[in-house]
């Protein structure tokens, strides 16, 4: 601020010392007029004309000094003005750029703004796309749950169809070689009872021979008087024998009675069973080809068509037979004597295959069962059956 006042006044007063000196010129001129006028004067006016020549000196030097000192002042003053324009320049630039700056800001602020509501409507839009599809979600797991549910009592209800299934065709299986070994038993019995027959009449034979030697016996008797007492023993021996085979005969001929009136039963019994196990095929190969229908009918009893009820009644079937056949096998058992050695070899293994006609019609597959029995199973123990292989003789 200084230096604009400076410059102010440089430019209103250019040389103020040349002021003063026309100043001063007018004082000596207008003190001069008078000193023309008398001669008296003139040293005076000497004197004052050399005071003021050396003021006018004085000042002149003083008026110089100043010039040059102004001049000093207004070089550093143009110096110091061209620095502020540069500062000046320098400062409109970098206003310049941050005015750039600050409108890019500007302009960024507003794409800002414009992308914030961009993306608040986007994720209001999104926030009701999540909502919508958080509710599809609950119904499509609510569905999911129930077909899961669904699927499991299918799986379910399946799994018991297979069980029964298999139920069914280890049954039948069974039923199958429980009559094959029934036969097998048979056919043992029969066997037994001609050996029975063979044993009766080896035993009469024996009885006969006896009845030889005792006669003999008494021949010799007379003859031998040394032997006697062994003798005796003998025919008492003999004697014992033989009223053990009679027994053993009339014992033999009772159980045999009573096997042949348990091989009728078995007769029956087996019968039943196959007519049975018949009606059980044909109603398990019926569930079979038609599995659209429902297995239980409102206009027959629960008891008839149920497969438990089935299988229970098998069961008491099967039990009952086990109990026969153990009856029987304990009258053998009772029949066996000390003399009489031998047994029955062990039932053959018995291998069971076959096929269900009716099944393979109706699904168009065969159904291959292979089973192997040892007797009658652990239900007998894999018991031998006792038989005569050989005759005792004396």
């Amino acid at each position: 601020m200084l230096l604009v006042f400076i410059n102010l006044a440089f430019l209103a007063n250019p040389r103020p010392w040349e002021a003063r000196k026309s100043t001063s010129n007018r004082s000596v001129d207008s003190n001069s007029e008078p000193v023309c006028g008398s001669t008296g004067l003139a040293t005076q006016r000497k004197a004052s004309k050399t005071t003021a020549d050396a003021s006018v000196q004085t000042e002149q030097s003083a008026d110089e000094q100043i010039i040059v000192e102004l001049r000093d002042n207004l070089a550093k003053a143009t110096e110091a003005l061209s620095l502020n324009q540069q500062e000046l320049s320098t400062a409109r630039v970098e206003a310049t750029a941050k005015d750039l700056h600050i409108a890019s800001l500007t302009e960024a602020r507003r794409e800002f703004q414009t992308l914030c509501s961009a993306m608040q409507e986007k994720g209001a839009k999104d926030e009701a796309t999540v909502v919508e599809l958080t509710g599809r979600l609950a119904n499509l797991e609510a569905e999911g749950a129930s077909k899961d549910a669904r699927i499991a009592s299918l799986m379910k209800k399946n799994e018991e169809w297979r069980t029964d299934t298999t139920s069914m065709q280890n049954m039948i299986a069974f039923q199958e070689a429980v009559l094959l070994q029934l036969g097998d038993i048979l056919k043992t019995q029969n066997k037994h009872n001609d050996t029975l027959s063979e044993t009766v009449k080896s035993q009469k034979k024996l009885l006969a021979e006896n009845d030889t030697i005792v006669t003999s016996l008494n021949t010799k008797l007379t003859e031998q008087s040394s032997e006697n007492d062994s003798m005796r023993h003998r025919i008492s021996s003999f004697s014992e024998e033989c009223e053990k085979l009679n027994n053993l005969c009339k014992r033999s001929t009772e159980v045999a009675f009573r096997d042949e009136e348990t091989i009728v039963q078995l007769k029956l019994k087996l019968v039943e069973t196959t007519a049975e196990a018949g009606d059980w095929k044909d109603l398990y190969i019926q569930s079979l080809s038609q599995p659209h229908q429902p297995r239980m009918r409102t206009d027959v009893s629960l008891s008839a068509l149920s497969i438990q009820g089935i299988m229970e009644e098998k069961d008491r079937r099967i039990a009952e037979l086990n109990d026969k056949l153990s009856e029987c096998y304990g009258q053998l058992v009772a029949s066996q004597t000390d003399t009489l050695v031998g047994r029955f070899p062990l039932p053959p293994t018995v291998f069971v295959s076959g096929s269900s006609g009716g099944y393979a019609e109706n699904n168009g597959a065969d159904l291959s069962r292979s089973k192997t029995f040892s007797g009658l199973g652990s239900e007998y123990g894999h018991r031998s059956w006792p038989m005569f292989s050989s005759v005792p003789t004396s």
